[in-house]
Formats: C-alpha cells, sequence, structure tokens
C-alpha cells in the first residue's frame, strides 16, 4: 500500500499535478433566518462541493484555527477569513449568505482568493424551503465547476475519434 502511494506522489509531483487546498466557512446568516437554519443550510453545501483538482479541508480544523486565533464565529470579516485561509494553507475559501426574503430563501456563495483577497467565483440560488436539498446541490456542483482544476489539455473521447477519423 505505501508503495502504491509513494508512487502515485511521485506520479504527481512527475506531471506537475498538485492538489490545491480549499476551505468551506459557514454561512452568515442575514435578513429574516436563524444561524441555526443557516449552518444546516451551510452543512449541506459542504456535503456537494467537491471541486476537481481540490482536496478539502475537514470542518474541524477551520474550528481550530478559528479557536486559535480568538476570532468570533459570528461575527467573521471577509479579512479575517482570508486570515484563516492563510493558516489553513488553502488557495481558495468560500463564504456565503443566507436571506430570507417575502418567504424565498436566498443563498449568495461566493470563492475568494486567499492569496490575492479577490473573489474569484460567484455563485447564488434562490428557493421555497422544501427544495433546499436539492437546490443547495446543484448551486455547490455550479460554483465548484467554476473554479476545478483539470489537470492538464483535456481530450474527450468523441474529440478524439472526430480527430483521427477526419484524417
Amino acid at each position: 500500500m505505501k508503495r502504491i502511494l509513494l508512487f502515485t506522489a511521485m506520479l504527481m509531483m512527475t506531471l506537475g499535478i498538485s492538489a490545491q487546498r480549499a476551505a468551506v466557512m459557514e454561512f452568515k446568516a442575514g435578513v429574516g433566518i436563524s444561524q441555526a437554519d443557516v449552518d444546516g443550510i451551510s452543512a449541506i453545501f459542504i456535503t456537494y462541493f467537491r471541486p476537481a483538482g481540490y482536496t478539502m479541508v475537514e470542518r474541524t480544523q477551520i474550528d481550530r484555527v478559528i479557536d486559535e486565533q480568538g476570532f468570533q464565529r459570528s461575527r467573521l470579516t471577509e479579512s479575517q477569513m482570508v486570515r484563516i485561509g492563510q493558516i489553513l494553507n488553502v488557495s481558495k475559501i468560500v463564504i456565503g449568505d443566507v436571506n430570507v426574503v417575502m418567504g424565498q430563501y436566498n443563498v449568495d456563495v461566493r470563492v475568494i482568493n486567499v492569496e490575492s483577497g479577490t473573489i474569484a467565483a460567484t455563485e447564488g440560488a434562490t428557493f421555497s424551503g422544501s427544495s433546499y436539498r436539492t437546490t443547495m446541490q446543484t448551486l455547490a456542483q455550479k460554483l465548484a465547476g467554476k473554479i476545478a482544476i483539470s489537470a492538464g489539455p483535456a481530450v474527450s473521447a468523441s474529440t478524439a475519434s472526430s480527430s483521427s477519423s477526419a484524417s
């Protein structure tokens, strides 16, 4: 087993493929919703957020850094979140807000590039109370697709076969 892991690591280094790290912060409650409800919505998002080329940081590691830095969870600023990302050695940190307006849940999520502090991608969704899981899954997958890292130039089977048949 150790030989397989060593071989895989060497192969990845040889090919220049290195998994980046990303972290998802708990979303913040905005207008018309409790933090407890937002924590549930955030947990569902985290379950489905798996961008290609990234290793996700476990929630307990994020909580440990927040505690060590003496930050208040409910009042984290964007710059504090970037600092947490730097300490965790992640390249991307995901933050989000949830508001309820006119009976509709509105979730707005941003991916922040930790190195530059700039927004790398955004995505949002609106849903009624009963469709939250499917909506959060779709939202997470769309956002993950926006920041996914490919291992290099990909050639799909259909492209490859059409290129070879044209020759």
